[in-house]
């Protein structure tokens, strides 16, 4: 058990080291003693932090997405030219950095799990309403401005988001003939073509 007023320093450090485990090994065999091991904790640390696999996944991918919302609301309070917004979503989406190769590759797994849990399914469906909501919030700013031209911001949302899926997936998995810059550049390319006037 961690000392009194430690808790949240060594709850981060072990939330880290199993975003890193999982990342590095994949869910399955990921075990609580490498956690443990990465972590530099006994595995009764990490059980008291985790029940089980399952809850070392929902934690991982809560923090990731916390990680990944304020670097978006950030993006947010930078600029108010939807362009840039946009622009800088999909740069902050694609995974450019060891970090953010490590939150694609716990969102992988989190939406490879989610297919037949439904605790997970829940949980990736209040996060893709976070994430649609800020998107949405983007185009309606478009659209009112006169930036973008006019169309249904439900609809050009669910497109951008499979498209900044899309591009994450096949960046993730390390496809050789797309670079990151070229993602970027198909990214700013489908929402000019998307949203232009």
């Amino acid at each position: 058990m961690p000392k009194l007023g430690m808790e949240p320093i060594r709850r981060a450090a072990v939330i880290k080291a199993a975003q890193e485990c999982l990342a590095e090994y994949g869910y399955e065999t990921t075990t609580m003693q490498a956690i443990a091991q990465r972590a530099n904790c006994s595995t009764g640390t990490v059980n008291h932090y985790f029940k089980n696999k399952e809850d070392v996944l929902i934690s991982a991918m809560r923090s990731a997405s916390r990680s990944v919302g304020e670097r978006m609301r950030q993006v947010l309070e930078e600029t108010a030219n939807p362009w840039r917004r946009l622009d800088r979503v999909i740069a902050l989406s694609l995974p450019d950095s060891p970090d953010d190769r490590r939150e694609w590759y716990i969102s992988l797994t989190f939406w490879v799990k989610a297919i037949n849990n439904p605790n997970l399914r829940h949980l990736n469906e209040v996060r893709f309403g976070s994430w649609f909501n800020l998107i949405r919030s983007i185009i309606e700013d478009g659209i009112r401005s006169g930036t973008f031209r006019s169309l249904d911001p439900d609809m050009a949302t669910l497109s951008l988001i499979g498209i900044i899926d899309g591009l994450g997936v096949h960046a993730s998995l390390g496809n050789e003939n797309v670079t990151i810059e070229k993602m970027r550049q198909a990214g700013s390319y489908s929402i000019r073509a998307l949203l232009a006037r």
